[in-house]
Parts: structure tokens; sequence; C-alpha cells
């Protein structure tokens, strides 16, 4: 395992994943962490990712496009702050969400 080859104190950054040395040659840097190429996985799926799939969350973690939608995208349980949240309240002819009973549009089927 060569992620481990040299590992000591101030080399480096350490992994969040295995906590050992990043070095240059197999870093993958995100917003907030360096991660070596075989440890940037998704934080809720561990699906292995790369550097032109993963997204960084909110909570400093990385996850694959689909965890990310479902915890902070268009999937995501919408976050009432205030009356920031705009309701459309659905006629007896539209599309009704399941979970709020408001119009669906088109957009969003």
């Amino acid at each position: 395992d060569y992620s481990k080859v040299g590992h000591s104190q101030g080399e480096g950054p350490a992994c969040p994943n295995c906590k050992a040395t990043v070095f240059e040659a197999e870093k993958v840097v995100t917003k907030t962490h360096h991660y070596h190429k075989k440890c940037l996985s998704c934080q809720n799926c561990s699906r292995l990712l790369d550097s032109s799939t993963y997204f960084d969350g909110k909570d400093t973690f990385i996850y694959c496009k689909s965890c990310y939608a479902t915890k902070y995208g268009h999937m995501a349980p919408s976050e009432v702050q205030g009356e920031e949240m705009i309701f459309f309240p659905a006629t007896p002819s539209d599309t009704k969400c399941t979970g709020c009973y408001g119009k669906v549009f088109e957009a969003e089927k």
C-alpha cells in the first residue's frame, strides 16, 4: 500500500478517510480536505468517486450526485425558514405533491 510509504507527521495533509499522509501524485483536493484517489468515496453510499464526480456537501463531507441530490439538492426535504418557502395550493385539476399536497408543475414531474 503506497499511501503509507514515508508516513509521518508534517509531511503533508492527512486523508480524512484513512488518516494517512496524502502525497502530491495521489491527491484529490475538495473544498475542505485532501483525499487519496482510492479514498475518495461518497459519505452516504461509499461509492468510489473521482475528481469529476464528487459533490461537496455543506457538512464538509463529499457525496455522489445521487446522494447529494437527496441530501441537499432538488430531492432534499424542504427547509422552511420563515416565509421564504413559496407554496402553491393545488386545484382539483392539478397533480398534487404527495408530501405537501401542493401543486406539482410540469418541470417537477
